[in-house]
Order: C-alpha cells, then sequence, then structure tokens
C-alpha cells in the first residue's frame, strides 16, 4: 500500500494547496476538506483532472487508481500524488444568511434556541442547510429549539426532501427519535404532511427502534399513523399501523407505500 494518498490542488489564481488523505477517502471528504480551506461550499465546488470535469464517482475512480497502484500512483512504498484543478462556481452562501436572521456565526443560537440550521430550514433556504451541514466545525446537528424541534423536524416540516436525507446520513446525528414540546417526532411531522419517503428514511435511521417510534404518541395520544390518517394520507397510513410490522407481509406494503 502506498505511504500516503496526496491531493494536490491547484487553483485557477495559481495558488496551491496539498491534502493528505486516508486511503478509503471519499470525493465529499475531499470537498469538505477544501472547503475548510477556501471557504468555498463543497456544493460549490468542480474539479479539474487536465481538462476533464470530474463528477464525485469520477473523483472516487481517480483517488482509487492512485491509492491501488495505478497509473497515477508512483513506487510501492512512496507517497500517491493526484494533481487536480479547483473551480469555485460559487461563494459561500452563509455570511449573507446569517446577516438576514441577526446571528454573528453560524455557531451562535437565537433568543428562542434556534440554530442557524434551524432558521435556515424554516426558511426554506436548502443551499444554506446543506452547506451547514457539510461544515465540519458546525455540530449543533441534534440542537432543539425552544419548543424542543430538532432541525429535522423543522426540515420535514417545510418538506426540505433533500436536507432531510442530509441529516439522516450526517455521521453526527443521533436525534432521529427525539419528540418535541408537542410530543410529536419528526415521524409525526413527516406523517402528517403525507411524506412518505421521509417516513422510510427516518424509520431506516440506526438509531431508530421502529416499533417505539410506530407506538410514540404526542399529547394528544396520536400515534404517526393515526396523524396520517385524521390528515387524508390513508395508504401512508395503514403503512404505519404498527401491528403491520410484525407481520411479514408488511414488507410488500412498506416498499409499495415508501417507494
Amino acid at each position: 500500500m502506498p505511504a500516503a494518498l496526496v491531493v494536490n490542488v491547484h487553483t485557477l489564481d495559481g495558488t496551491s494547496t496539498a491534502f493528505e488523505l486516508e486511503h478509503d477517502c471519499v470525493a465529499r471528504r475531499v470537498k469538505i476538506l477544501m472547503q475548510s480551506c477556501i471557504g468555498t461550499p463543497a456544493t460549490g465546488i468542480e474539479l479539474l483532472r487536465g481538462t476533464e470535469v470530474l463528477q464525485d464517482s469520477d473523483l472516487v475512480c481517480c483517488l482509487a487508481s492512485a491509492d491501488t497502484g495505478g497509473d497515477l500512483s508512483p513506487r510501492a512504498g512512496h507517497a500517491s500524488i493526484v494533481d487536480l484543478t479547483l473551480i469555485k462556481t460559487r461563494e459561500s452562501l452563509l455570511p449573507a444568511f446569517l446577516r438576514r436572521v441577526g446571528l454573528q456565526s453560524f455557531k451562535d443560537v437565537a433568543l428562542d434556541g434556534s440554530t442557524a440550521l434551524h432558521l435556515a430550514a424554516a426558511k426554506g433556504e436548502e443551499e444554506v442547510c446543506l452547506e451547514l451541514l457539510e461544515c465540519p466545525e458546525f455540530v449543533a446537528i441534534n440542537a432543539q429549539d425552544f419548543l424542543w424541534n430538532t432541525p429535522l423536524h423543522i426540515a420535514v416540516a417545510s418538506r426540505l426532501s433533500g436536507v432531510c436525507e442530509a441529516i439522516l446520513r450526517h455521521s453526527g446525528f443521533t436525534a432521529a427519535a427525539a419528540a418535541n414540546q408537542h410530543g410529536r417526532t419528526a415521524l409525526h411531522v413527516a406523517a402528517l404532511r403525507g411524506d412518505s419517503r421521509a417516513c422510510a428514511a427516518i424509520l431506516k435511521h440506526p438509531s431508530v427502534d421502529v416499533q417505539t417510534m410506530l407506538q410514540a404518541e404526542d399529547v394528544l395520544g396520536d400515534l404517526p399513523s393515526e396523524m396520517a390518517s385524521n390528515a387524508g394520507h390513508d395508504k401512508l397510513a395503514l403503512a404505519l399501523e404498527p401491528f403491520l410490522w410484525q407481520l411479514e407481509a408488511s414488507n410488500a406494503l412498506f416498499d409499495d407505500v415508501f417507494w
């Protein structure tokens, strides 16, 4: 195995930065490392190898080729080096957003307990949410506001499916089963909205015990299935019935509703 995997990133203004990566590093990790150095959000970074624009899958193949001794790799036992050119497709959206909501930093919290992620999700600003989630220094992903809503509650309520998925994929997120002051989990909110994909993603999160989530009652005694039924989402309501999850046949119903 090579001693190290080094990525030299050259920008169009003539500056260069070298990153030393772990051998199984993924494209998103490379872009997040760049984000912390140059201030451009990972979603706003494009990379070139020669004159070819690299999609994330191409970048993974490029790094893997160097790591395993492909044509980019020098002699065994020496560092593998990959040279890439970085194109900034847009600047960070965070500074302008923070000014609009009156926060000095993305680490600050509003008077009602809302983090920058809560506020961005509430305003429907998906790109700002994704930029925050890609920022290694943003660690308040499990924070609850004064009503005990997590960012996931707010993202589901705002129908930001991409943000919901990004939160649930985030390695630091552990609050998928958290309930707000009304006793509602994000699953209750997704059921009320008729958002079957959000329901599926929440139930598949590793921190979630499915039966516990399906049987969780809000302060009025409503289950997620009852929330869905009351809002007219009958098929989703049936799929969220706790007893069906005890039956092998429910798997087909789950797939039909959620996917």
